[in-house]
């Protein structure tokens, strides 16, 4: 056996078209029939990939072959005309569902065919001219680019590289992979690293304190601004920053109440609160956590007596207290005081 031709690979950065084209037969037969799609595995693969059916023509051209072989390859003359083949033999009862792949190993624009071997054992296994059925390359698209990769570095990366203080971070060390048509991509690493170490700085400082040990990815809870980055055998990747923004002591309360209806003497009193603090990014949201103090005073304008204290968690509190006069309430921080609230108390 010899082979004569050869199915070289069509293949599409996206996925390939859909190919349908015919081996020519003796003037009086039918056509041979491949259809199949060309694809590029895209980055991470190097490969194009191969896929269809092969159909026999009906008549005399459908003799029943004994080895039906089909071949793929990729020729890159700006490459040196480097060139990768891959062939498969088949019985002529599988011919439906033909897959195979070609790996590429240098990136460039490659020309593309595609061949059909049919034949016998230990006889005629080439060209079908030579078996007395002419066969020409079953053409896929002319060209297509293949890229592969340059280089590989391992950085670091954040989840967000800015985050409310008390919000949650993930840090993760990937390999950041550089193509040869500038595309650039992250490749995720192994989470279990034993030669891998998190470092962490404050800004400013020059000295690193190593955190955590053993991943490529953690989750924390940072309070502060810090640099961050990991150490791989001694050696660190690329510094980032990851920014926490953190509540000023300057507040507002942005809602204080009462029932807002007449109650009677001795009976609870629930009030309701809600506050805010002002971020060092200018921005205000809900008090992460405070304490707050509740207040009571007959007259609108004092003197007030404390009366009960509460807290805030997340931008919201309630305290219940014991209404037995008519009177004026409001709520307290350090920095903040809330509108006051009339509530008038009955007697029984």
């Amino acid at each position: 056996m010899k082979p004569a031709a050869r199915l070289a690979l069509a293949a599409l950065m996206v996925l390939g078209a859909l190919v349908g084209a015919a081996l020519p037969a003796q003037a009086s037969g039918a056509p041979w029939l491949f259809n199949g799609t060309f694809v590029w595995q895209g980055r991470g693969f190097n490969e194009i990939k191969f896929s269809g059916d092969l159909a026999a023509p009906s008549g005399p051209d459908g003799v029943r072959f004994e080895v039906i072989m089909v071949a793929a390859s990729a020729t890159n003359p700006s490459a040196g005309g480097y060139e990768c083949t891959n062939r498969i033999t088949l019985n002529p009862s599988q011919t439906k569902f033909i897959e195979g792949a070609c790996r590429i190993e240098k990136p460039g624009t490659y020309v593309l065919a595609v061949y059909i071997y049919i034949g016998f054992y230990g006889g005629c296994y080439v060209l079908l001219d030579d078996c007395g059925r002419p066969t020409v390359p079953v053409t896929g698209p002319p060209a297509v680019a293949v890229s592969l990769p340059t280089s590989e570095v391992p950085v670091t990366r954040l989840s967000a590289d800015k985050i409310v203080q008390g919000s949650a971070v993930t840090v993760t060390a990937v390999n950041e992979v550089h193509w040869s048509d500038g595309v650039v991509t992250d490749e995720t690493l192994p989470e279990d690293e034993d030669t891998a170490d998190l470092q962490q700085r404050t800004v400013g400082s020059s000295v690193w304190k190593t955190v955590a040990s053993g991943s490529t990815r953690f989750t924390g809870r940072p309070i502060t601004s810090v640099e961050l980055r990991f150490l791989f055998d001694g050696s660190p990747t690329s510094a980032v920053l990851l920014t926490v923004t953190a509540p000023t002591s300057k507040q507002r309360f942005i809602e204080a109440g009462g029932p807002g209806k007449p109650v009677f003497a001795g009976t609870p009193l629930r009030l309701t609160y809600a506050l805010q603090s002002l971020y060092d990014d200018s921005e205000w949201r809900p008090t992460p956590r405070q304490a707050v103090t509740v207040q009571f005073s007959p007259r609108k304008n004092g003197p007030w007596q404390n009366m009960a204290n509460g807290w805030v968690n997340k931008g919201e509190g309630q305290k219940t207290v014991t209404a037995n006069t008519t009177g004026y309430w409001r709520v307290r921080t350090p920095t903040a005081t809330s509108a006051s609230f009339y509530v008038k108390v009955r007697s029984r």
